[in-house]
């Protein structure tokens, strides 16, 4: 079965598709679905396509974590912690901001927990 991708929408439209493809075997059907999603549910999806990252956002569900404590919660060298705080903060996932000497780190909109609750993020988490 052929399908025709669509263009790519210009940059005005500010939203891109997404291809869900689900391939069973050659004699089983092949199921293509589009879906357009905005620009900050992608940067949501990228954000946690990163177990490290995905770790930290867990890690910060309902509460706000010092940026200390993050490394030994998801159990990573603290460089590699503070780099992936950065681009979770650049993406706009999470919300930081300096408290005297300390920065501290918080989920920025509920849109991130929609999305876990969706993919069944929130049970990976618990079990983190």
């Amino acid at each position: 079965m052929h399908v025709d991708m669509p263009e790519r929408p210009s940059d005005s439209y500010r939203r891109k598709p997404l291809l869900l493809l689900l391939t069973i075997s050659p004699t089983k059907v092949y199921i293509f679905k589009f879906i357009n999603m905005s620009m900050k549910q992608l940067s949501i999806f990228k954000a946690l396509s990163d177990e490290t990252r995905f770790r930290i956002v867990c890690c910060l569900i309902g509460c706000e974590r010092c940026a200390c404590v993050i490394p030994e919660i998801v159990g990573r060298a603290q460089p590699t912690v503070s780099l992936q705080l950065k681009k979770l903060v650049k993406l706009g996932v999470l919300n930081a901001r300096r408290e005297g000497r300390w920065m501290k780190y918080s989920i920025r909109d509920r849109m991130v927990l929609d999305i876990l609750a969706v993919v069944g993020g929130m049970e990976q988490c618990s079990k983190k």
